[in-house]
């Protein structure tokens, strides 16, 4: 018996050294089909929602009449914007109050457009105030003015915080002096909109700002940085196949190499991250160009999973043996060749290596783990060689508290029970029973109690013992045969598959979306797996397009003749029911631009809308006087607004058709990969059923054994 418990624990110790669980066959042929048309349908609703922004601003602010002021602060970290007022011809047109996130954000080099409207040609005159703290926390205020010709066309006007060397205090420019504009990094201040927004975490109204301004030609100083950007947010989205046309076109316009570097590196860890290990292999074995420092470990690292995962451990360790770093990933980087090369059977130097991690001085909790990690790979290696005693001071080095100490207890009683200190053994063992009865470390230690006061000939303990397993073991086989059953009927998917809100910075881990059930303990290891944990990225995103779809089918609904207020207003106040995050706030900001759009009324400063004009008005000069005296209108402006009326209605239309489309199918997608994660979630508990129902037959047959030597004893 003890030899089928050390190939248990040394499978599981493989397990815990590769950060990985063995799995069934992954459905590859659905989870690509998935992907694709989750790809599909991004892209597609990334254009239309780049195509409804364009369609709103020209017709809220025509290049016409159009005016935009920026603002951008160049000044250090210490610095806390607080508020801002605009007023064009006394009258205030903007006034906004700074969260610390737009503040940091200005900070590092976003530009913000405070204001949008329509001014008349002829001289105007523009007010600024503006207030915030400096670094020793004295309150800050300055105003600035500036007088200015609207032309025919449209009007930028850029202001600037600037802290100049040698003084105490930022000054305000207004407009930004050539000076200023010269010292900034970014040239057009649409591409600083856009790095406003990223800066933010609104990556999806990043998105939607690159495309269109990409359309609008109002990126053309910053071509190769806007499509770079554009790239890794298509990356992050799981657009692998637009990343890579993005990227591939970048490199064909004679990116800089270390540029091209980086991207067929990134395009590489997205096609890992999807299972795709040969075309990863391909992405980086055709990197010729060196990457940039912070990168080379991370490549050489990526380059070595690939390898192992194509079950070539030679070369990946002569891959490994080339890292000089001494950060955190390079660490991961050698615990992994540690484990590559006593796979290939070089124990003796992979055991060397490891045991360097495992006395690494570690200064936080990601690297107090990784040293867990190698001590207990260490102790598991032992364990299968002809002298298992060394294994013991491994596993007394793994911290109790830790998230491996269950496997740890579990080895130690293997190392101590191996040396036939069984009495010892149970030490370490009835402290596992002791803790939470769905570890696979726990439940195998329910079998070594019993197993270990056999070899002490206390027969009527261990019987206790290997029922008492056994009645554990049935009672969570029932508990997973009926959350199985309410998985496939769909009663629990939601406790199963959460609905919260998608992230694109890092990688999710299961406990911020798993409710804590002792049924989803079992599943942690699958939706830390890539597959999953893609499809399930790609489920959150689908849900969020649904989102937005909702959104704009409200706000383009009805005829334009008709006031969409009452709908829209509904729109927002079921936006504003549901969780607030960054990701969020984003959905209804954009949200309440789009609404915005479809209010083209009568108000001081704007243009008449070309929508709510009555065409079959007689007096167009009381139009003109209800807009303001500020807005001159030429006398073909009935005829022109007319066919701007006309164009808008078809544009309006095609939407419309667009909205009610993307809506079906994303609704279909969105039921396509619930029935995915379902599925899995639920062979995944199957499995663990399985693996529960040999335990029920190891502890028959231990029950046995313990019958039969009692009664050999007797005789």
């Amino acid at each position: 018996m003890i030899n089928k418990r050390l190939l248990s624990a040394w499978v599981t110790a493989f397990v815990v050294m590769l950060g990985g669980e063995v799995h069934a066959l992954t459905p590859q042929i659905q989870l690509r089909q998935l992907d694709h048309a989750a790809q599909s349908l991004k892209q597609e609703v990334f254009k239309l929602n780049r195509d409804l922004l364009i369609l709103g601003e020209e017709l809220r602010y025509p290049p016409a009449t159009r005016v935009a002021v920026f603002l951008s602060v160049d000044a250090n970290q210490s610095f806390q914007l607080k508020s801002v007022e605009i007023t064009i011809d006394n009258e205030v047109v903007a006034s906004h109050r700074y969260t610390e996130r737009e503040t940091s954000a200005l900070v590092r080099g976003g530009v913000q457009r405070i204001y949008v409207g329509n001014l008349a040609i002829g001289e105007h005159e523009l007010n600024a105030s503006v207030s915030g703290k400096v670094a020793s926390g004295k309150d800050y205020r300055q105003s600035g003015s500036m007088i200015f010709y609207k032309r025919n066309g449209p009007k930028f006007v850029e202001m600037t915080i600037v802290k100049p060397a040698g003084k105490r205090q930022p000054e305000l420019h207004l407009p930004m002096t050539v000076a200023d504009r010269q010292a900034r990094h970014v040239k057009d201040p649409y591409f600083g909109t856009v790095l406003f927004n990223v800066y933010q975490q609104k990556y999806f109204s990043t998105v939607t700002g690159l495309l269109a301004a990409q359309a609008t030609n109002n990126l053309s100083q910053h071509q190769h940085e806007s499509q770079w950007l554009l790239g890794d947010l298509y990356l992050a989205y799981g657009l692998h196949r637009q990343a890579a046309r993005t990227f591939a076109r970048l490199m064909d316009q004679g990116t800089p190499p270390d540029v091209a570097a980086r991207a067929r590196f990134y395009l590489a860890k997205s096609w890992y991250q999807r299972g795709d290990v040969k075309r990863a292999q391909d992405s980086l074995l055709r990197m010729q160009d060196p990457l940039p420092a912070d990168l080379k470990d991370q490549q050489q690292a990526l380059l070595a999973l690939v390898l192992m995962k194509r079950n070539r451990p030679g070369e990946a360790v002569a891959v490994l043996s080339q890292l000089r770093g001494k950060s955190g990933r390079a660490t991961y980087a050698r615990y992994n060749m540690g484990v590559g090369l006593i796979q290939i059977g070089r124990t003796q130097e992979g055991v060397a290596l490891l045991g360097k991690i495992a006395r690494t001085r570690a200064r936080n909790d990601e690297m107090l783990a990784l040293r867990d990690k190698a001590n207990l790979a260490l102790g598991f290696a032992f364990l299968g060689l002809p002298d298992p005693g060394k294994a013991k001071s491994y596993f007394r080095e793994v911290r109790l508290s830790g998230p491996f100490s269950n496997k740890a207890l579990l080895g130690l009683g293997w190392a101590l029970s191996a040396r036939g200190k069984h009495k010892q053994s149970l030490v370490p063992w009835m402290e596992l029973q002791k803790r939470n009865g769905v570890d696979v470390a726990v439940q195998e230690g329910l079998l070594a109690v019993p197993y270990a006061l056999a070899e002490l000939e206390a027969y009527k303990q261990a019987l206790q013992n290997y029922e008492n397993a056994i009645a554990v073991y049935n009672a969570e086989i029932e508990r997973l045969r009926q959350t199985v059953k309410d998985l496939r009927t769909g009663e629990r998917l939601a406790s199963v598959v959460p609905r919260s809100q998608p992230t694109l910075t890092e990688r999710i881990s299961p406990e911020q979306i798993l409710p804590d059930t002792p049924e989803n303990r079992y599943l942690i290891r699958l939706f830390a797996s890539n597959d999953f944990h893609e499809a399930l990225k790609n489920y959150r995103h689908m849900q969020t397009l649904a989102r937005h779809l909702d959104c704009w089918s409200a706000a383009l609904a009805g005829s334009i003749e008709q006031d969409l207020a009452r709908a829209i207003a509904t729109v927002g106040q079921e936006l504003a029911k549901a969780p607030g995050n960054a990701t969020l706030a984003d959905d209804q900001e954009y949200c309440g631009r789009l609404i915005d759009s479809r209010h083209w009324q009568f108000s001081r400063g704007y243009k008449p809308s070309l929508w709510q004009t009555n065409a079959t008005s007689s007096a167009p000069a009381a139009v003109i006087a209800a807009a303001g005296s500020r807005i001159s209108v030429s006398q073909n402006a009935p005829q022109r607004e007319d066919e701007s009326r006309e164009a808008a209605v078809t544009r309006l239309s095609e939407l419309r058709a667009r909205v009610s489309q993307l809506k079906a199918e994303v609704a279909r997608a969105v039921g396509a990969h619930e029935q995915y994660l379902q599925d899995r979630a639920a062979q995944e508990l199957e499995r663990q059923k399985q693996r529960l129902r040999a335990y029920v037959t190891q502890a028959r047959f231990g029950i046995a054994q313990v019958y039969d030597r009692a009664s050999s004893r007797a005789q």
